[in-house]
């Protein structure tokens, strides 16, 4: 004997009840459907789009082209580089709220009219943009529209956004979009490796990890079925072994592997793991007081005037 199975929720209660997105459109050519939906949910068919140079061009030749002939205004664009890697620093959020609110004043003057109301940011990318955006939308009080290049991440429809600031990665709170909207066509062509599970993809393969630290532990508490762990003494002997296919993936420090991957371009992260370990200076207790009080003001004057924060996003990735 076994209990039924209750039914499972569909996409209408599932939105009813996550009391923030109210549309979810998915499918081929639904870009179409934005327009109305800038109409329906929020009044207005005013865009400032965010996106970066890669996610722009995931999303179509004719992207723009089809909000336009839909009677949607582009007021406004930013568009971040598409190299080096985008990072969801804070001080990103900064600059789209100074750019969103500057264009929503300038068109009031320009047209001489008393609608103050800004424009709808409009979010084309992954996890990073999707992100910033949520944050700098909730920071000016605007609900947003978000379109997901690829399916990268989970966090989408979170009301939260994950973003380095004063020297630490913190999930700042923020209002989930009102609306997203995903092509599946768009979806499917981007990177396979965008789209991974991360370490449950790693069911029944060999990982390989280093002796007595974090990786290894948390590769054998969290083994995917089948999977087994081969230990090394450290990164080269790792690296060799990934390059000769005796392992199908690796598990250490991020750093390390950020460097293994700027060396070979076969190489991929696919999943990153907070930890909540931090790194620092060990001392001796209760010896080089004096040395100490000299790294800790060090540190100080590097994180006031954003040295830290550069280093930082040089050297880890989100």
């Amino acid at each position: 004997m076994r209990k039924n199975k209750l039914p499972a929720p569909g996409l209408e209660q599932c939105l009813a009840a996550c009391g923030g997105t109210k549309a979810f459109i998915s499918g081929m050519g639904v870009y179409k459907q934005i327009p109305g939906l800038l109409k329906s949910e929020f009044g207005s068919m005013k865009v400032f789009l965010i996106a970066d140079e890669n996610t722009l061009k995931a999303a179509g030749d004719d992207f723009e082209k089809e909000l336009c002939a839909g009677g949607v205004e582009i007021t406004g664009r930013y568009i971040f580089p598409g190299e080096p890697r985008l990072h969801a620093e804070y001080s990103h959020i900064e600059t789209l709220v100074k750019k969103i609110a500057e264009q929503a004043g300038a068109e009031k003057s320009a047209h001489q009219s008393s609608d103050s109301r800004l424009p709808v940011p409009l979010s084309v990318g992954a996890g990073t943009i999707n992100d910033l955006v949520k944050r700098a939308a909730f920071e000016l009080a605007l609900p947003y529209l978000c379109v997901p290049t690829t399916a990268s991440v989970d966090g989408f429809t979170s009301f939260g956004s994950a973003i380095l600031k004063d020297g630490f990665k913190q999930t700042l709170p923020c209002d989930a979009p009102l609306c997203v909207v995903a092509d599946t066509g768009v979806l499917s062509r981007s990177p396979s490796w965008l789209s991974s599970s991360g370490f449950a993809d790693l069911a029944g393969k060999i990982i390989g990890v280093q002796m007595g630290t974090t990786g290894e532990s948390y590769a054998e508490e969290n083994l995917p079925e089948g999977a087994i762990t081969q230990s090394f003494q450290g990164n080269p002997g790792m690296v060799l072994a990934l390059e000769s296919n005796q392992v199908d993936a690796l598990l250490q420090d991020l750093p390390v592997n950020e460097r293994n991957v700027s060396l070979n371009p076969d190489f991929v992260i696919i999943e990153i793991y907070d930890t909540e370990e931090q790194y620092g200076f060990a001392y001796a207790k209760g010896q080089y007081a004096e040395l100490q009080s000299r790294v800790n003001a060090l540190l100080a004057e590097l994180k006031a005037d954003g040295t830290y924060d550069a280093i930082f996003a040089k050297y880890f990735i989100d």
